[in-house]
């Protein structure tokens, strides 16, 4: 995912361009939408924060984290899809999916480089942050299915928002469901399973309307 970088005010949105004459126009953090950016904001870090693939091995320590502590999985350009999996030590997973363009991708195939259950941690179309709810909401949860991409055995199906990006936490125990098309830490093609997984469309178990969205969807 990268550093995180912020500038004065880029939290809210500022309407206006910085001058170092002035101060933040904070007031405009008020305004709604303005305030729910600074939420997505707020818990984007969070998810940085408080799972370590997304941070752990950037400081010369990606030798810790295995050889694969990056991993491309998705690189489209016509659709301008992007999506990797980062990894450290044995920790769950975190896959990042990011949408650049301005059109929704619906019942979009990714491959899964583990097959199972993969949690949404944040959308940033979900309605908490000003967005439509497109795709899956924070702490739904997606079930892989066999097939759908040439060379992989599992694929995770969902729908983009677009100019939108959502990560997603992976299984545990990971090593033990290696999707096949991927390799181990050790470079070795992982093997496939023999564990089925009805086929659905975008299915997405979603409780985060009932329970709340709060520091369980981050782990803590």
């Amino acid at each position: 995912v990268g550093r995180p970088l912020l500038f004065m005010g880029a939290e809210i949105g500022q309407g206006g361009e910085w001058n170092h004459r002035g101060s933040v126009a904070w007031h405009e953090g008020e305004e709604p939408l303005r305030g729910q950016l600074c939420t997505w904001v707020s818990d984007l870090l969070a998810v940085y924060q408080h799972h370590k693939p997304l941070h752990a091995g950037d400081d010369g320590e990606r030798s810790h984290g295995g050889k694969e502590a990056f991993e491309w999985v998705e690189s489209n350009a016509g659709a301008c899809v992007l999506a990797f999996v980062r990894r450290f030590r044995r920790e769950r997973p975190v896959l990042a999916i990011v949408n650049f363009s301005w059109q929704e991708h619906r019942n979009y195939c990714f491959c899964a480089p583990h097959y199972g259950e993969w949690e949404v941690l944040i959308n940033s179309d979900d309605h908490r942050y000003g967005g439509r709810g497109c795709g899956p909401g924070n702490l739904s949860r997606i079930h892989t299915s066999q097939g759908g991409r040439p060379g992989w055995s599992d694929c995770l199906w969902l729908d983009v928002p677009a100019q939108g990006c959502i990560l997603l936490l992976g299984p545990s125990n990971p090593d033990s469901c290696r999707a096949s098309g991927t390799k181990g830490l050790g470079g070795e093609v992982a093997g496939g399973h023999s564990k089925s997984f009805e086929a659905k469309e975008s299915i997405y178990y979603d409780d985060a309307w009932e329970y709340g969205f709060d520091d369980a969807g981050f782990g803590m």
